[in-house]
This record gives structure tokens, C-alpha cells and sequence, in this order.
């Protein structure tokens, strides 16, 4: 009698298959558990009755999307939940007290260390009710791309700058074409912000990996703004 049996899969591949099972039973239970603790934090705002609970509670929300305190920064901000969630603060005092006492930390703070100069700029704009908030964050300038990043307010030249001993020194070399307006200068952050003198104008720096080394280039500041 024959008693070897064909396999359809082996033990390697068995064993990715109870892997990605299990990947994927973990996901949408962790997503269930982000899901519900959401909701309960937004109908726990709404029982204390009070519009800047529940704008603190959206605030939070925004800026940690994942419901995990130690994903902060990493699991990226919902700009346009963040800015209808300031609108509706009426008093900034009782928000601010609330959010100490439901996650335990300072909310400005935490939209600060969250957002960009920009962002958090326009945050407080929205929030002192100064400023209406942004109609949209995802449209850009002059283009058709949706790509998050920093794009050029009006024509802007980029320079070399050059890393000697951890200093940057600007050597004031154009490099390329001036970007025109709208143009995406880059997608990810400046590595520094620097001055080309005492009273010189503002400069933000970018770097540029290579395969080989990285190379950076400035443009200025004050012409260049995110979009997310």
C-alpha cells in the first residue's frame, strides 16, 4: 500500500500561510480595538456636554490617528480633522484642561510636536479664531498633483550648500533652474533652517540622497509652504 500522499504545500509555505493568517486576524482586531476606543472617547465627550470636550477629544484624534500614544509623529496628521476641530473650540481653556485630564499631556504641545512651523502656525490661527481654516490641505499651488510635500510660492533658485565638520556652509552655487511657483521643492522635511548672515534672509535646507553621498541644497524660507 502506498502510503506517501502527495503534499500541496510545503512546510515553509505552510508556514507563511498561518503567518499571514494571522497578520491579517491581528489587523482587524487591532483596528476593532482603535475603532471602538474612538468611539468611546467621542460619545464620553459628548455625555460631559461641553462643544470643547469633544473638540479636544478631535484634536487628539487628528494629530494621532492610530489611537496608540507611542505612534505620535509616526503615524501622520489629519490636517483638515485638525483644523474643523480647532474652529469649534469656544473656550481654548476648558479644551486644553479636558485633554490634560483624558490623555494625560499638554494639547498644544502635542499639535506642536506633531505639525510643522506651518501647520501649527495656521492651528493657532484657527484656534484664536483669527484665521478661518483651510478650505482644503491637499491641493497644491499652480499644479495638479496631490503629493504631500513643500512647494514654491512664487519663482525660487536653489543653491548648493555644502556639510564640512556638521556645519552647513553656503557657497551660494545655483543649482538647475529657478523652481517656478507651485513647484515641488521636495517631500520630505528640511534638514535645517539657516541664516546666510546675522540679518540675512531665512533659507531652508534639503537633502538629497545618493547612491554614493548625500548632497543639500536651500531655498528660501519664506517661499516655500507644506502641503499634506
Amino acid at each position: 500500500m502506498e502510503t506517501n500522499q502527495r503534499r500541496y504545500l510545503t512546510e515553509n509555505n505552510e508556514t507563511l500561510v498561518v503567518r499571514f493568517i494571522i497578520v491579517v486576524v491581528a489587523y482587524f482586531f487591532v483596528r476593532s480595538i482603535v475603532r471602538n476606543a474612538a468611539k468611546a472617547a467621542t460619545d464620553e465627550a459628548i455625555l460631559v456636554g461641553d462643544v470643547n470636550a469633544l473638540a479636544a477629544v478631535q484634536i487628539r484624534q487628528a494629530i494621532n490617528p492610530s489611537g496608540f500614544g507611542w505612534t505620535m509623529g509616526l503615524d501622520g496628521t489629519n490636517l483638515n480633522k485638525l483644523y474643523e476641530a480647532a474652529n469649534s473650540v469656544t473656550d481654548t481653556a476648558k479644551a486644553k484642561q479636558y485633554y490634560n485630564t483624558k490623555f494625560g499631556s499638554d494639547m498644544l504641545l502635542d499639535v506642536q510636536n506633531d505639525t510643522d512651523e506651518e501647520e501649527f502656525k495656521t492651528f493657532i490661527g484657527v484656534l484664536n479664531k483669527t484665521i478661518k481654516p483651510p478650505t482644503t490641505t491637499t491641493t497644491t499651488p499652480n499644479t495638479t498633483t496631490k503629493t504631500k510635500g513643500y512647494y514654491t510660492t512664487a519663482a525660487a533658485q536653489a543653491y548648493e550648500v555644502t556639510l564640512t565638520n556638521g556645519q552647513y556652509s553656503t557657497a551660494f552655487k545655483a543649482v538647475g533652474s529657478a523652481f517656478k511657483a507651485g513647484a515641488l521643492v521636495s517631500t520630505t522635511a528640511p534638514v535645517q533652517i539657516i541664516k546666510v548672515s546675522q540679518s540675512g534672509t531665512l533659507y531652508s535646507v534639503f537633502k538629497v540622497k545618493g547612491l554614493i553621498w548625500d548632497s543639500y541644497f536651500m531655498v528660501r524660507k519664506d517661499l516655500i509652504i507644506y502641503k499634506g
